[in-house]
């Protein structure tokens, strides 16, 4: 999910504890208006059985309670399982400078004085959850780009050791002369595959950086996607091949676009590369592109397994990896749909997926036509 989805704050969870009925209300009635889902509890007690199943995104703490106050239920929380990182905001009339240093001792990120004024409540609420959701986004795609660094690593040392083994052994023929033309034009042919697919690592990370510093720069001209299509079809044949997979290309006279060349021959080997990823072999794949009133539409249609309803929506984030597997153990950075989309809205452009009826997925996007 998008940083920018997570701080519309929508359906947050919030619970309020104070052991006065009155409090309770008026500050139910103050935040439920800005789509909270709230819980309440009376005492410290009862708050830390709520915790449990209703599991906050933030807490509004009283700390003059009867039983254990709001600091020690404070601490308490603090240790309970997953909940150490949750904002607890303490709404109390003891506001002196000994009792706000306790409270922030306790674990509290912030005091409320009462009593106290409702916009100020729900300004505070909303700066809170909005800095614990931007938290929670950053150690995730911490998480990601660690993960990412492990793969690409990965993928970049297995070719480079193939490129240097087969370079040494082409080097000791020449050197022992024993070379043999056919043996080391098959040699080579795999040090070019191999160093192929470092380069396209290596370009989807510089795509990264420029996506990230809002700095992809186009070349747009006017060109034939029909010939653009059938030049990346011929590219991608040996990976037809391998899965016995046959591809049809519905695209017929001069179709022209603007765009820039070299980025949309990304865009369309990665969604050829996707769907025979996704396809079982002797399976079909089927491309289209059609001219529209002011923009042509690309479409890659596979008989695969299609994508888990619950994951269209974040099939081109950042670092995404379906939970469907690739039907012959195919590798995945889950850069490829985030670069993807963001050529294509650089474009002015749109892309969309959904499920076939039957079998498989359909990928299209569009580009202005000329």
């Amino acid at each position: 999910m998008e940083l920018n989805k997570l701080l519309t704050l929508e359906n947050q969870r919030i619970l309020i504890v104070d052991d006065t009925p009155e409090n309770l209300d008026i500050l139910g009635k103050t935040l439920r208006p800005e789509g909270y889902n709230l819980a309440v509890a009376n005492n410290g007690e009862q708050a830390l059985k709520t915790i449990t199943h209703f599991k906050p995104d933030l807490i509004l703490l009283d700390v003059m309670m009867p039983g254990i106050d709001g600091y020690e239920t404070c601490k308490t929380i603090k240790q309970m399982e997953n909940m150490f990182d949750i904002p607890i905001i303490f709404v109390t009339a003891k506001h002196s400078p000994d009792d706000i240093i306790h409270g922030f001792n306790a674990g509290g990120v912030d005091y409320i004085n009462k009593p106290f004024v409702q916009a100020e409540v729900c300004a505070r609420v909303k700066s809170h959850l909005q800095l614990h959701a931007a938290k929670k986004h950053l150690i995730k795609l911490n998480y990601q780009k660690n993960k990412f660094l492990g793969i690409a690593a990965h993928d970049l040392r297995n070719p480079l050791t193939s490129i240097m083994g087969f370079s040494d052994l082409m080097l000791t023929e020449i050197k022992n002369n024993t070379f043999n033309a056919m043996r080391c034009q098959k040699m080579a042919s795999l040090i070019f595959r191999a160093s192929t697919s470092m380069r396209n690592l290596i370009n989807d990370l510089l795509d990264i950086s420029a996506i990230e510093e809002a700095n992809l720069i186009l070349d747009k001209k006017n060109h034939s996607i029909c010939e653009l299509i059938t030049e990346r079809v011929n590219i991608a044949q040996t990976q037809f091949v391998n899965k016995n997979i046959s591809i049809s290309l519905e695209c017929t006279g001069n179709i022209m676009a603007t765009m820039d060349n070299d980025k949309i021959a990304r865009v369309i080997d990665n969604l050829i590369s996707n769907a025979i990823k996704f396809s079982p072999k002797h399976s079909h794949i089927l491309i289209t592109a059609k001219p529209m009133k002011k923009y042509i539409m690309v479409s890659i249609i596979d008989e695969g397994p299609g994508i888990p309803t619950n994951e269209v929506d974040s099939i081109f984030d950042e670092f995404k990896t379906l939970s469907t597997r690739p039907t012959a153990g195919e590798k995945s950075t889950g850069l490829g749909m985030y670069i993807v989309k963001n050529i294509i809205r650089a474009h002015q452009g749109e892309i969309f997926i959904e499920n076939n009826i039957d079998v498989g997925a359909k990928v299209s996007f569009t580009l202005p036509s000329t």
